[in-house]
C-alpha cells in the first residue's frame, strides 16, 4: 500500500504535542514505568469476540491522560500499540499496518485531548480529595470512541473498500469502551489517594480479567469447532464412495479453517508415501513442481506439530517440494488404519501464524474420520463388487445382469435395445478330455474376448455354466445381429492352447478350436419383459443355431 506523506503526521503530531502540551510528571519515574509495563501487559492479553479483536488500552491510556498529560499518554499508546502490532506476527505484506495504525492512534489522542481541554479540563494528580472533571473526562471518553471510529472508517474507504459506517466492529468498540473507560477514571482516582499501589490494585484484576477472557473464547473457539468437527464425521462416514468422501473431506476443512492448499499421503510401512489427492484453493494457482506425485520421504517427524513462517528448512526436505512457495503456515497429521499409520494429511496456508492447538487437534479427528469413511467405503465397494462379479470370469453375474435388464425396460421410452445369448459348443467333451482346469481357462479366456468386443457398446455377464449373455442399450437388431456375428468369428477364428488331461509337465499342449452358437432377440418387439425377452434370445440360439448345426447367429422370429 502506497501511503506517500502520510507517514510523516505520526512524528509530527508527537513535535506538535510536545511542543503545545509539555508533559509534567505528577509522580515519579517509577510509576511512569509501571504505567508503561501496564499498558504493554494491556495490549498483549486482547482476545476475539465474534471476529473482533478486543484489547483493553483505552482504560489504561485515560488514567495516563489524567494523571501525566496528553504528550506522556500519547508516547504510552504508541508503546502499547507497537506491542500490540508485534504480537500479531504480521508479514511483511502487512507492515504498513504499524505506521497506520500507530498515526490513527496518535490522532485518536490529539483530538481526545483538545476536546478534553476545551471542556475546562485539567491534567494531574488530584490533591486534597478534589472532585473529579466528570464533563471533561466524559467528553475525552466520548470524543475518543467518536474519532477512533470515523479514522477506520475513513481509511477502511479508501484503501479497502465499502465499508459500514455502524457495524459490528463499531457497536462492540463501544461496548468496550463502555466497560473499560470507568477503570481507567478508578485508576486515576486510586492513583491519587494511593499512589503506586493503586497501579498494582488495578493492573492485577484488568490483566487476570483479560486472560480469563481469553480462556474463555479459547474455550468456545474449541468448542465450536469441536460440534462442526463430530458434525463433519457424521456427513464423511454417511458417503460410500471414496471420492465423494475426500472432496467433502477438503471442502469441509477449507471451509473450518484458513486452507490455501492441501494433500492427502499415502503408503505401507512408512517408505514410499506418494500423494493420492491434492485441494487447491480456487484463487490460488499450482506450482508446477508441486504437481509431481512422485514417492516423498515420510514425514512421521513432522506429525502433530504446527509450522510457521521462519521454518521452512524443518519441513520441506520432508515433503520433498510438494508444498507451494506461499505456503506460511501448515499442519501435517497421520492417518491410522488399525493403529497402523498408513498416511498423511498436510494443510497450509499462506497466512501466518493461521493455524493452533486447537487447529491441530480438529485436523487429527478429522483425518481419522476420514479413514474410517474411505475404508468403510472401501469396505462396501468390495462387497458389491463381489456381489456382482463371477469369482472366475469377472464378468457380471446373473443377478447383477437382470437387476439391470430391468431398468433397462422400466426407463425405456420405445427406443429398441437387445441382448444377444451365447453358448459354447460340445463344452462338455472340453472338460472331459482336457479337465476343468482347462474348462476354466476356456471360460476366462472367452469372457476377455468378449468384453473386448463389446467394449462399451454393452455390457457382457455370465449367465450360467458355458453360457454368456450381452446386453446392448440403443442397438436394433440389424446391429446387434453384426456384434453378434463378430463375437462368433474371433472365438472360432482364435484357437486355445490347452494341455493334455494327465500331462502335469504340460508340454503336450494342443490348439483347441471353442464355437458358439448364439441367440439374440430386441426389445420391445420380441420381448415385453425381461424373462421373456430372454426366453426368445434363448430360443433363437437353440431353435436357430445349435439345431441348424452350431456355430452360428440367428435372431428370434415371432
Amino acid at each position: 500500500m502506497d501511503l506517500g506523506g502520510r507517514s510523516v503526521i505520526w512524528p509530527a503530531t508527537i513535535v506538535l504535542c510536545y511542543a503545545a502540551a509539555p508533559p509534567h510528571l505528577s509522580g515519579n519515574a517509577f510509576d511512569l514505568a509501571a504505567m508503561a509495563v501496564l499498558m504493554v501487559l494491556s495490549s498483549l492479553c486482547h482476545f476475539r469476540v465474534k471476529g473482533t479483536t478486543i484489547v483493553v488500552l483505552s482504560g489504561v491510556s485515560i488514567a495516563v491522560f489524567l494523571i501525566f498529560g496528553l504528550f506522556v499518554e500519547l508516547i504510552l499508546l504508541q508503546l502499547g500499540t507497537f506491542a500490540y502490532m508485534l504480537s500479531r506476527r504480521l508479514g511483511k505484506e502487512d507492515w504498513y499496518r504499524f505506521p497506520v495504525n500507530m498515526t490513527m492512534f496518535a490522532l485518536v489522542s490529539v483530538v481526545s485531548g483538545v476536546t478534553f481541554y476545551l471542556l475546562g479540563g485539567k491534567t494531574g494528580v488530584l490533591s486534597g480529595g478534589g472532585i473529579p472533571q466528570l464533563i471533561p473526562i466524559f467528553g475525552y471518553i466520548i470524543m475518543s470512541y467518536i474519532s477512533n471510529h470515523l479514522f477506520l472508517y475513513f481509511f477502511y474507504r479508501l484503501f479497502i473498500g465499502a465499508q459500514r459506517f455502524i457495524g459490528k466492529d463499531a457497536i462492540w468498540e463501544l461496548v468496550t469502551t463502555l466497560l473499560v473507560a470507568p477503570v481507567g477514571v478508578v485508576l486515576y482516582l486510586l492513583y491519587s489517594q494511593m499512589g503506586t499501589t493503586a497501579i498494582c490494585f488495578i493492573a492485577v484484576p484488568l490483566i487476570t480479567l483479560s486472560v480469563i477472557f481469553r480462556l474463555i473464547k479459547n474455550s468456545y473457539d474449541m468448542n465450536n469447532l469441536l460440534q462442526k468437527t463430530n458434525e463433519i464425521g457424521r456427513q464423511l462416514t454417511e458417503k460410500l464412495d471414496v471420492n465423494h468422501i475426500v472432496k467433502l473431506f477438503f471442502e469441509r476443512v477449507a471451509a473450518m479453517m484458513d486452507v490455501d492448499y492441501a494433500l492427502i499421503l499415502s503408503g505401507e510401512d512408512g517408505r514410499d508415501f506418494r500423494v493420492v489427492d491434492r485441494f487447491v484453493k480456487e484463487s490460488e494457482t499450482l506450482d508446477r513442481r508441486t504437481d509431481g506425485a512422485g514417492p516423498v520421504k515420510w514425514p512421521g517427524d513432522l506429525t502433530g506439530r504446527i509450522f510457521r513462517a521462519g521454518v521452512r528448512k524443518e519441513w520441506w526436505p520432508s515433503l520433498n517440494g510438494l508444498l507451494p512457495d506461499y505456503a506460511e503456515s501448515v499442519l501435517v497429521v497421520p492417518t491410522r488404519r488399525n493403529t497402523r499409520v498408513v498416511g498423511a494429511v498436510v494443510i497450509a496456508t499462506k497466512t501466518r501464524r493461521a493455524y493452533g492447538k486447537e487447529h491441530l487437534t480438529v485436523l487429527e479427528i478429522l483425518a481419522n474420520f476420514l479413514m474410517v469413511a474411505v475404508g468403510n467405503a472401501q469396505d462396501y465397494e468390495r462387497t458389491k463388487y463381489e456381489s456382482e462379479r463371477d469369482p472366475l470370469t469377472n464378468l457380471y453375474n446373473y443377478r447383477y445382469f437382470m437387476k439391470l435388464l430391468t431398468e433397462m425396460f422400466e426407463k425405456s421410452v420405445g427406443s429398441p435395445f437387445t441382448i444377444i445369448m451365447i453358448d459354447l459348443d460340445h463344452f462338455k467333451q472340453i472338460n472331459d478330455r482336457f479337465g476343468h482346469e482347462n474348462g476354466n481357462r476356456v471360460l476366462t479366456g472367452v469372457a476377455a474376448r468378449l468384453v473386448e468386443i463389446v467394449g462399451d457398446k454393452g455390457t457382457v455377464a455370465r449367465y450360467g455354466g458355458e453360457e454368456f449373455i450381452v446386453l446392448l442399450p440403443d442397438a436394433d437388431g440389424q446391429a446387434a445381429y453384426l456384434l453378434a456375428e463378430t463375437i462368433r468369428i474371433r472365438l472360432s477364428d482364435e484357437p486355445f492352447s490347452l494341455y493334455e488331461l494327465g500331462d502335469k509337465e504340460r508340454q503336450g499342449r494342443r490348439l483347441v478350436r471353442v464355437t458358439a452358437s448364439i441367440g439374440l432377440a430386441t426389445a420391445p418387439e420380441q420381448g415385453e419383459d425381461p424373462l421373456s425377452l430372454i426366453r426368445n434370445a434363448d430360443r433363437a440360439m437353440y431353435a436357430g443355431a445349435k439345431c441348424q448345426g452350431r456355430n452360428r447367429v440367428a435372431t428370434y422370429i415371432h
